[in-house]
């Protein structure tokens, strides 16, 4: 056998040696691809040793990818980081917001005037005195007590006393009602001056009773309305000015 003959398969296995040899460079350095089920498109597998990029989610191969534009953690479809709120919810919280920090209890003291519907007696006046406790658990301020002073002779300091029923008053909406419960009095009660001015122009009252209403601010600083009172077949109406006491 010649010396050519001895060496061809020599030579031939050296030759597929290279070609193996440089396809398998060629695959080093050439991403290889494969088709993705489902995502309408390919994806490039990972060289040797390196990290598999993310599998897009199928049934049963583990927690679903959350949706495009779901954001997972966000809201309404948003990332986590730009998570869209409803800006129509609103929370008031009385003691926080700007101007509204001092709903609080306090003794509110003030006066009212009264004047008579008949026009035949004069205008009178007086005082109230309201005690408010809180704010609860509800955000309302509790009536623990209250008065009404009707002055009835100015010249001798002769007033009525009258109590008063009030409801709570909520911090949202600030706004007081109450009544001024049905009170029997006496002639010396009132004044002679007054007891005579009632008896000609009022029917001999002996009893007084009304009602109030009214709005505290919305710094907690005052409350104001209308008072009605309703003494014998004669009324009288005006309004009250309180102003806290802390």
């Amino acid at each position: 056998m010649s010396q050519l003959a001895r060496s061809t398969p020599r030579l031939a296995w050296v030759s597929w040696a290279c070609v193996g040899l440089l396809a398998g460079c060629q695959a080093a350095r050439s991403p290889v691809y494969e088709w993705a089920a489902g995502s309408g498109g390919r994806r490039a597998l990972p060289e040797a040793g390196g990290a598999a990029p993310p599998r897009p989610a199928t049934a049963g191969s583990g927690p679903i990818a959350p949706a495009a534009g779901n954001g997972g953690g966000g809201f309404g479809g948003e990332s986590g980081n730009d998570a869209a709120f409803d800006t129509d919810v609103d929370f008031e919280w009385s003691q926080t917001l700007p101007s509204r920090g001092s709903c609080a209890g306090a003794a509110f003291v003030g006066g009212f005037t009264c004047t008579f519907d008949n026009g035949l007696i004069s205008a009178t006046q007086g005082t109230i005195v309201l005690e408010l406790r809180g704010p609860n658990e509800v955000q309302q301020l509790e009536p623990s007590s209250g008065a009404l002073d009707l002055l009835t002779d100015p010249a001798q300091m002769i007033s009525l006393g009258l109590p008063m029923d009030v409801g709570p008053v909520a911090c949202v909406e600030r706004k007081l009602t109450g009544q001024v419960p049905a009170t029997m009095f006496t002639a010396d009660q009132v004044g002679v001056g007054f007891s005579v001015g009632l008896t000609l122009f009022c029917a001999a009252p002996t009893s007084a009773q009304g009602t109030l209403s009214g709005e505290l601010s919305a710094d907690g600083q005052s409350l104001t309305g209308e008072v009605s009172l309703m003494i014998g077949s004669c009324s009288c109406r005006g309004a009250f000015d309180l102003r806290a006491q802390r």
